[in-house]
């Protein structure tokens, strides 16, 4: 979700552009952040009885306190929302009824806590009882949504009672319901027997209905329970051998089979039955189901891998029908994926590679060659080049991609071509060298190749398809060879015309490619300015806006550390003024991220004076100081440093005030003020070093100084004033350093980049301050501390600089020269502190101030989110009344909580792979009666923690916590995620408990014990 555009008052419709995921260019549509969806847990105890109205338990619930109504949305929001729902269900209208059953999934997701999920499942279970067939199928529908939120379920036994009932009815499409139901319901009940029988049981029926019922119910309980899955193999066997038994139910039958892999004995045998039963039935459609169930199966086992593919290859060579070797091609494509790529062969032998190499090599029909092209790909990018034998020019795999690159067919020619790529990337990655060919050269040239053949012919859905993986294939070799953007820029370059359907492709291939190397676009500037006049002149058409804003955000790409063109100014002029108010907010995002703060300021101030909200209008103004301020900064021609330093820092502060007063209750921006915080006190930092600086000139040693330095023991006070100024800036940058650090630790949605920038600015103020103390500020006093002092700035990074985007590049640059210019002074014939080392901290500061920060891209969109919604058991019955507690009882405290996540990408940047919560007691007054003195008031604080792992997004963790001394208690109750890598984040959320302790035998204060 992006955040923070000023469409929804200007009228303006967001849209949804691509995402460019190489070069953060234009994106999709933005909305302002909200707090998610308000939600309530309830209170009340577990529901049991019969009827539709439920039991005594309902009435709890009804009444009952909320314990989480001040952190998810109000107290009686669940609680009516419920009421309402459980009126239509005793409405005896069909379809107010089926209204209300269908409503129940969203009340889960906006509630997801277990009392209230427990006494809506009990409502559905007795109106699933009591309701026509067509109420059970909606109730059915309702679980098979619900599926998440099962294992809330409390009440298990009852629930599952009241669904049972019904398997005893006379109506068999009743009783498949049913089956559909349980089997949807397999997870919480996998070893109730009673449900296992039944199962078998409805396997005989002759009514086919209830046999598909328990057919379903089959597949997932054998997936869920060991026991079933053994009991059943047997059975299904038999059933799939007998005569009686139609090919269409057989055909469903076999799929139960992928999910027996509990044990290996029971793997193995269901995999030699498959086996036997393939030279059984011979027919095209009992073939494909069962080879793709023996493929599922070996999926999960791992081990029979190896055996599948020789298996599939069988097929694949042997049998000539259409069908199955489509079906042969897929599944082996999903055996080539990233999970089970390595375990083709067991032996290391290529064996099997080399099988569907030569099959490519000899196929007749381009539709196949294609799909055994796509599965090599998928080997080559998921498993090591090893594999593949490529040691010198006459390798299979080399000589089958140079015979598709050059071929007849436009398909296999695009295969062939991404197979070239991949090889190409792959031995650059793992520095294979292949002996007499040049494999790099050989996948440029057949990219040429194949852009110069489909730039020949005529644009169609087909020719858009290659065209696309031609560019995919060109982004992902420049990536690993930077220096072949330079080439490929020219090609794609030349193809640029407004008349050119594929224009969207070109234009975003370009950003691409600037994304990945700086400067490489600037021969294709006065290009790029002639094809948006050109854009500009034209009447509107669908892809024009899409157009113009990758061209434009090339042409910020390239403009990136260099004043900007009259050329390149007017066309931005004439941009802005053709452009409304959306297309004019993205151009001024896209200038921030690549540092044309001057820019970016003139967009911000026009549109502020658009939009009707308060709160959109702060934003904007909050955006025009920060840009004022970063481009003061940066501008070159103004020699004063202290002032750039000061208007700069002064006009970012006013930003931070305008960001805050565009805060609302469900619209944050505690990431862009704690960012602009850390910039304001890093430049608070640098302007307390120049200041250090001067006072060598301005305030030099007294004549005392060196009396003071050996009265002091302190060599370095003989160099006056100086010395104490650059201690305290030592001092100042770790600060910085810390708040970059908390401020990643805070950022748990942030994207890659924007954290690997937040790790860079943590670490150069972590290494200015190290540096300074070691080197400008040498003495005798710090012995062999800063002896072995490395001068050098190497990021702790995943990759090396040139894989990430020009931003981090630029970013890198720029701290690479700060360290040189320390490394020169790091001579140790240099006395401290003299000139030499002022002139040196001169430099680092107008680096630092020179250099323009790109804001990150978390600062305007956000392409993930996860919130934390917490319950916490006892609650007061009112705000403000403490919970009492007896000292001598221990006080059980429960903690619920729901991870509530959603993705734009297709995987999650970091998930939450368990929850650490921690409790923090502390006694904040003590009863006179206690007799405990006031200086032992803080020993009697206690901390626990628990670690709590997520299931379904749900975890649950309980503390037995001691109050033995009398008085009023403070708990605060704290989480942070922990993600599948290890790495703690800070949610910032609390939740804090008043707590009053009474000792037994004095009169009981007038507080009311809060609900458990």
């Amino acid at each position: 979700m992006d955040h923070h555009h000023p469409s929804v008052t200007m009228g303006l419709n967001p849209g949804t552009g691509p995402l460019i995921g190489h070069a953060g260019g234009p994106s999709g549509g933005h909305a302002w952040p909200g707090s998610g969806g308000a939600g309530t847990a309830l209170h009340g105890t577990g529901t049991s009885g019969t009827g539709v109205g439920g039991a005594a338990g309902h009435a709890a619930l009804i009444m009952g306190p909320s314990p989480a109504g001040a952190l998810l949305g109000g107290d009686g929001d669940a609680n009516s929302a419920l009421a309402e729902l459980d009126q239509g269900l005793r409405c005896g209208r069909l379809g107010e009824q089926s209204e209300a059953i269908v409503r129940f999934p969203r009340l889960f997701q906006k509630y997801p806590f277990p009392i209230l999920i427990n006494s809506a499942l009990l409502k559905l279970a007795d109106v699933f009882r009591q309701g026509s067939n067509f109420i059970k199928l909606c109730v059915l529908s309702v679980i098979q949504q619900s599926h998440r939120h099962l294992d809330k379920i409390t009440n298990v036994d009852e629930f599952v009672k009241r669904i049972v009932t019904v398997l005893h009815s006379n109506d068999a499409m009743a009783r498949a319901l049913t089956l559909r139901t349980l089997g949807a319901i397999a997870e919480i009940i996998p070893e109730r027997k009673q449900v296992h029988h039944s199962i078998r049981n409805a396997l005989d029926s002759h009514d086919t209905v209830e046999l598909q019922g328990a057919i379903f119910a089959s597949g997932k309980f054998a997936a869920q329970s060991q026991m079933f899955a053994t009991n059943m193999c047997e059975k299904i066997s038999e059933m799939i051998r007998g005569h009686a038994m139609p090919l269409e139910m057989k055909l469903k039958l076999i799929p139960i089979y992928q999910h027996m892999h509990h044990d290996a004995q029971t793997a193995c045998d269901v995999r030699e039955t498959c086996v036997q039963m393939l030279d059984g039935y011979p027919s095209a459609d009992f073939v494909c189901v069962t080879l793709h169930t023996l493929t599922l199966l070996s999926g999960r086992t791992l081990v029979a891998i190896p055996d599948q593919v020789e298996l599939l290859l069988a097929y694949l060579r042997m049998d000539s029908r259409t069908s199955v070797k489509k079906r042969v091609l897929a599944d082996l494509r999903f055996l080539a994926s990233e999970d089970y790529a390595h375990l083709w062969s067991m032996d290391g032998s290529a064996e099997n590679v080399l099988t569907v190499i030569q099959f490519a090599s000899e196929c007749e029909s381009d539709d196949e060659r294609c799909g055994a092209l796509s599965i090599l790909c998928d080997l080559i990018e998921h498993a090591s080049i090893e594999m593949f034998s490529l040691e010198n020019a006459e390798s299979p795999v080399l000589r089958l991609a140079e015979k598709c690159c050059y071929g007849t067919n436009l398909f296999c020619v695009a295969y062939g071509t991404k197979l070239m790529t991949q090889i190409a990337i792959n031995c650059k990655r793992e520095l294979h060298y292949i002996d007499g060919v040049d494999v790099s050269s050989e996948a440029i040239m057949a990219i040429e190749a194949l852009f110069l053949l489909l730039n020949t012919m005529k644009v169609k859905v087909s020719t858009t398809k290659v065209l696309k993986e031609c560019m995919k294939c060109l982004v992902l070799l420049c990536q690993v060879h930077p220096e072949a953007c330079d080439q490929f820029v020219d090609i794609v370059g030349d193809a640029l015309a407004p008349d050119n359907q594929s224009m969207p492709l070109l234009s975003e291939v370009l950003v691409s490619l600037g994304h990945v190397k700086s400067g490489v676009l600037k021969p294709l500037l006065p290009q790029i300015c002639h094809t948006i006049v050109t854009l500009s002149e034209e009447e509107s058409s669908p892809n024009r806006d899409l157009v113009f804003n990758f061209l434009l955000t090339a042409l910020c790409q390239t403009m990136k550390g260099h004043s900007w063109t009259p050329e390149a100014k007017t066309v931005l002029k004439d941009c802005m003024s053709n452009f409304e108010g959306w297309s004019a907010y993205r151009l001024a995002r896209n200038l921030c991220r690549y540092g044309h703060f001057d820019q970016a300021q003139l967009i911000f101030k026009e549109l502020a004076g658009l939009v009707s909200s308060e709160h959109f209008y702060f934003w904007l103004t909050g955006m025009e100081h920060v840009c004022e301020g970063e481009a003061l900064l940066s501008d070159s021609e103004n020699t004063d440093i202290v002032a750039r330093i000061t208007s700069g820092k002064s006009s970012i502060l006013l930003g931070i005030a305008s960001f805050t007063a565009a805060t609302t209750q469900s619209k944050h921006h505690e990431f862009q003020v704690s960012y602009l915080k850390c910039r304001s006190e890093m430049l608070q930092a640098l302007g307390q070093l120049l200041f250090s600086c001067h006072s060598l000139r301005a305030a030099p040693p007294p004549a005392i100084a060196s009396s003071q330095a050996k009265q002091s023991h302190d060599d370095l006070q003989r160099c006056g004033r100086i010395t104490q100024l650059l201690r305290k800036c030592v001092q100042d940058f770790l600060n910085v350093s810390k708040m970059f650090s908390e401020l990643y630790q805070t950022s748990f949605d942030a994207d890659p980049v924007t954290l690997i920038q937040l790790q860079l600015l943590q670490q150069i103020n972590a290494s200015i301050s190290k540096w300074i103390e070691g080197i400008c500020l040498k003495s005798s006093l710090q012995g062999t501390i800063f002896q072995d002092l490395s001068v050098e700035f190497n990021p702790n990074l995943d990759k090396s600089k040139n894989d990430y985007g020009i931003e981090i590049q630029d970013l890198i640059n720029t701290c690479e020269k700060v360290a040189t210019c320390f490394r020169e002074i790091s001579d140790p014939s240099i006395q401290p502190i003299t000139n030499i080392h002022t002139d040196c901290l001169f430099q680092v500061i107008a680096l630092l101030i020179s250099s323009p920060l790109g804001l990150p891209r978390f600062f305007f969109q956000s392409l993930q989110q996860t919130h934390l919604k917490l319950a916490v058991t006892p609650q007061p019955r009112s705000s403000g009344e403490p919970v009492g507690v007896s000292t001598c009882q221990q006080f059980a405290i429960k903690v619920e909580g729901v991870i509530a996540a959603a993705h734009q990408t297709p995987k999650p940047f970091r998930t939450v792979e368990f929850v650490m919560i921690s409790l923090h007691s502390t006694l904040v007054t003590a009863n006179k009666s206690s007799g405990l003195e006031v200086r032992k008031v803080s020993e009697c604080s206690q901390a626990l923690e628990e670690k709590a792992v997520p299931h379904n997004d749900f975890f649950t963790a309980q503390f037995l916590v001691p109050f033995a001394v009398a008085g009023f208690h403070l708990v605060t109750i704290e989480t942070q995620l922990v993600d599948s890598e290890g790495r703690s984040w800070r949610t910032g959320q609390k939740v804090t408990l008043n707590i009053k302790a009474f000792e037994d035998g004095h009169n009981r204060p007038s507080v009311r014990q809060g609900t458990r």
